[in-house]
């Protein structure tokens, strides 16, 4: 996986937590917040999904357990959405990768902009 890659997955999973998920519960985010435990879902549907199978476009995974000393190239899509032991969204790899740059992410959900996106470039 290259940078631009997990930069457009980062932006479409962004894209969606801010149309999917209500106002007030992106607001509360905090730098201890688990954005799918914490983000609450609007309901446009009779049937409830989870943002969590709603919003994640892809799975990151990596032979070996990913933290801030993985080199990005050793990360590989997987195309589903279930999450689990070294399995992660864009945006929670992007957490596990840059510990310290998680607020980028939590402030960008935070905006209030009417489901409005503009998009960020993670990596240059």
């Amino acid at each position: 996986m290259t940078s631009e890659e997990l930069n457009k997955y980062i932006e479409i999973e962004l894209q969606w937590l801010i149309y999917y998920s209500l106002t007030e519960s992106r607001k509360q985010l905090d730098e201890n917040s688990d954005i799918y435990q914490d983000l609450k879902e609007m309901a446009y549907s009779k049937k409830r999904m989870p943002l969590d199978k709603r919003c994640c476009p892809c799975v990151v995974t990596s032979d070996m357990e990913i933290d801030e000393y993985t080199d990005i190239s050793n990360l590989r899509i997987l195309n589903i959405n279930i999450r689990g032991i070294n399995k992660y969204s864009p945006i929670e790899t992007f957490f596990k990768l840059y510990p310290d740059r998680k607020m980028e992410i939590i402030n960008k959900l935070k905006e209030d902009n009417d489901g409005q996106y503009n998009i960020v470039h993670y990596f240059q």
